[in-house]
């Protein structure tokens, strides 16, 4: 396949043409020219863009990184040369879906038989991950490992084409165990996952009978015992029934007695004695006639009196202990004299006599020492001595005589004697009064003659007070008895109706009932035993509905036949496991025989590039070189510098361009030699010119030493952006 011509809306490209040749085309442009756009434009010319790509933090999708600047959407036409005939391809679409709309034509206009998902797989000779990642050499190189191009590299080298691979195989075998088991999904654990269910289903399903049974078992003794408490309490209401007929009795015969008492009490009245409330109304009156008059105010005005003199005592009095205000002025003199008599202790008989025998020691003293006389000194002694005790006797007393004066002012809280008779003196006074009104209001009152005495003494025959207050005590006494008959009358009839209506008669009833337990006990505690018994019943009947009619034994029996399919799926599993085995087996021989092919190119190239400073090349599995020399140990290509780093990618991309794509595949080399120094870029040139041969190759550079370097040889096109 040779790229003929470049026509570009695309990314700064608007309008914009590129004119290749066969062989090396060098592409020379300073930076933001469109180098970079152009090698995008050509992958979106063979694959397409997916427009289901979104933007990320890290970079744009490609469909929003190349929107043309000037609003247009995206679209180009390209022209081949495939097998000597000439094929044009273009494609546009919308700014949501670029690059969607395709048509590939002949020279002549005829369809070339070309659709869009996989043309550029059809003139490359294979997919966009596997072009991108050996044909098309960008700087930073792309890194040369993936899924997809070790698969075709194994598949070519080992079969001798793309089309069969181990890893084709290996995918499908994996596929299939994935299917029976990927962590936690697929047949086997949902199998395993299933009658691990029907397992806990059937013990809940035992848990459950278990239960159920248990239930049933307590319902039936909670039954007996609710007989039991039904009979208790069965005693307990003949009992009742029984006393409560005893009852009613009582009250039939306290409500005849009541009957005949008041009878008898009525009888008792005088003849044309008043009505209670009439003889109630009459002593008001006669009570409000007497406060009334004069006499009476005057009688409660001297009585007041005596009461504001009782008050004024009573402190005093209070202080004394006593109970009589008499008494009481008494004791406060008494204690006032007995406190003052204390207090004027001051010379006693022992105190003079004392003082005497200190005066004779003194004088018999004084005459031994004039006389010197024995006898003398031994009087003044005993003199001393005996003045001495007196005068400690004398000290004794007056302590004890004020302690005795403080203990009796403490006990009415004074502070001297003279605060005793003020209270003494303040008491006088107040009896004095007190007994004078009291004599006052001893002297008779002659009570007024009005209507409500009139009338009271028309009915009782005296017009005498205190007869008249006398005789009103019996009647009135007969009316309260009255009142009391008629309450229990009332009440005895109230018993006695509300037993009656509760369905209660006099009867011979047994009051001798069995009873073990109070009624209030019975009650509560079948209570309790009703509330156990429906929530059993409610237990097992949710129990029940939990089964949903289903079968421990049935669903065990489930569970042994879903364990022999697992099994089988067991077997089924470890027979994939071996086969994998053994094709990891199989793939690791055919590795061995094309890792030494790709070392051996690689390290071919990469030895032509620097002059044959490195001949050994080693690639991982996962395409990270290592390189090195029969005098130099291999290293890691992070070990080397950046421009051998970026020859040895180039050779590794080479050899697997080699290896992994057929002959005639474009080569694109976007800035890829910037860092080789001029010797090692010579050598490179001439080995891309080499590659030339076979197929063509578009080297986009910056610079514009590779053009000088390779202008006017054959084969090399240079153009200027």
């Amino acid at each position: 396949m040779i790229i003929r011509k470049l026509t570009a809306t695309f990314g700064s490209l608007k309008n914009k043409t590129l004119e290749l040749k066969p062989g090396l085309n060098i592409i020379e442009g300073s930076n933001e020219s469109g180098k970079s756009t152009w090698c995008a434009f050509l992958r979106a010319m063979l694959y397409g863009i997916d427009s289901r790509e979104r933007d990320t933090k890290e970079k744009k999708a490609e469909k929003n990184r190349f929107r043309p600047w000037s609003g247009e959407a995206i679209s180009g036409r390209m022209e081949l040369e495939v097998d000597g005939e000439t094929i044009v391809v273009e494609r546009g679409g919308t700014t949501a879906s670029p690059m969607r709309d395709f048509r590939a034509y002949t020279s002549t206009g005829a369809d070339a038989g070309y659709d869009a998902v996989d043309f550029g797989e059809r003139m490359i000779g294979a997919s966009h991950e596997v072009f991108e990642r050996s044909a098309f050499v960008s700087t930073p190189p792309l890194p040369s490992g993936s899924d997809e191009l070790e698969k075709r590299i194994l598949a070519t080298v080992s079969g001798g084409d793309d089309s069969q691979s181990s890893a084709e195989a290996e995918s499908k075998l994996r596929e299939w165990q994935r299917k029976l088991r990927y962590n936690r999904r697929g047949e086997i654990p949902a199998l395993e996952e299933r009658i691990e269910k029907l397992r806990r289903e059937a013990a809940d399903c035992t848990e459950i009978d278990a239960q159920i049974a248990a239930a049933k078992h307590d319902i039936s003794e909670l039954k007996v015992k609710k007989s039991e408490l039904e009979r208790e309490i069965a005693a307990h209401d003949a009992l009742e029934h029984a006393r409560a007929s005893q009852q009613l009795s009582a009250a039939n015969a306290r409500l005849a007695a009541a009957n005949e008492e008041r009878a008898a009490l009525v009888a008792e009245l005088p003849d044309g004695a008043p009505s209670a409330d009439e003889l109630l109304r009459l002593e008001r009156e006669w009570s409000e006639e007497l406060r009334s008059d004069d006499s009476s105010a005057q009688r409660g005005a001297i009585e007041r009196e005596i009461k504001l003199a009782d008050a004024q005592m009573a402190p005093i009095v209070a202080r004394t202990g006593e109970s009589d205000a008499a008494e009481a002025e008494r004791v406060l003199r008494r204690d006032a004299d007995v406190a003052r008599g204390y207090a004027e202790q001051k010379f006693t008989i022992p105190t003079v006599f004392a003082t005497f025998l200190a005066l004779f020691a003194v004088v018999s003293l004084v005459i031994g020492i004039i006389s010197h006389s024995l006898t003398l000194y031994i009087g003044a002694g005993m003199f001393a001595v005996i003045s001495v005790g007196g005068f400690v006797a004398t000290a004794r007393g007056r302590r004890r005589a004020a302690r005795y004066r403080s203990e009796v002012l403490a006990r009415y809280g004074a502070s001297n004697e003279s605060e005793l008779e003020r209270l003494a003196d303040a008491l006088a006074p107040l009896i004095a009064r007190r007994a004078a009104l009291e004599t006052e209001l001893a002297k008779p009152i002659e009570p007024p003659k009005t209507p409500a005495f009139d009338r009271l003494s028309e009915i009782f025959g005296t017009s005498d007070p205190h007869e008249l207050r006398r005789l009103l005590d019996h009647p009135r006494s007969l009316y309260e008895r009255i009142a009391a008959a008629d309450t229990a009358i009332g009440t005895a009839k109230s018993t006695a109706e509300a037993l009656e209506r509760a369905g209660v008669t006099e009867s011979a009833a047994d009051v001798t009932a069995s009873v073990t337990i109070p009624r209030d006990a019975a009650e509560a505690e079948l209570r309790q035993v009703n509330a156990k018994i429906a929530s059993l019943e409610r237990e097992s009947a949710l129990a029940e509905g939990t089964l949903g009619g289903r079968d421990a034994t049935l669903l065990i029996a489930e569970c042994e036949r879903l364990e022999d399919d697992r099994e089988r799926l067991e077997r089924r599993y470890a027979a994939i496991e071996l086969a994998l085995k053994a094709l990891t087996r199989a793939n690791e021989a055919m590795r061995e025989r094309f890792s030494p092919a790709l070392n051996a190119d690689t390290a071919r190239i990469f030895s032509e590039l620097t002059d044959g400073r490195y001949d050994r090349v080693v690639i991982s599995r996962e395409f990270k070189p290592e390189a090195g020399s029969e005098t130099l140990a291999l290293h890691p290509a992070g070990d080397l510098s950046c421009g051998t780093v970026d020859q040895l990618w180039l050779a590794l991309r080479l050899a697997v361009l080699h290896t992994a794509l057929p002959d005639g595949t474009p080569l694109v080399l976007d800035d890829a030699l910037v860092t080789f120094d001029d010797e090692r870029l010579s050598r490179a040139l001439e080995l891309i010119l080499r590659e030339s041969e076979t197929r063509q190759v578009l080297l986009f550079t910056c610079h514009t030493r590779e053009g000088s370097l390779m202008r006017g040889r054959g084969g090399v096109n240079v153009v200027r952006l």
